[in-house]
């Protein structure tokens, strides 16, 4: 699992991106990518999550 930090968060729509401490491009996610409640989730919070594809992250959780 690869570790970084919310960049962006909107509970609205339900999507949002994530910036890698390894760095490189932003990766994206949904709220079905989430493994914790979506309340929990904000802008800055330090996740794990699994790069699922170009740009696409998913089984994010709280680190």
């Amino acid at each position: 699992m690869d570790q970084g930090k919310i960049h962006e968060w909107d509970a609205d729509p339900g999507e949002g991106s994530i910036k890698s401490d390894r760095g490189g491009p932003v990766l994206y996610f949904t709220v079905d990518d989430l493994m914790i409640d979506p309340g929990e989730i904000h802008q800055g919070d330090t996740v794990s999550f699994r790069v699922e594809g170009p740009g696409k992250a998913a089984m994010v959780n709280k680190a």
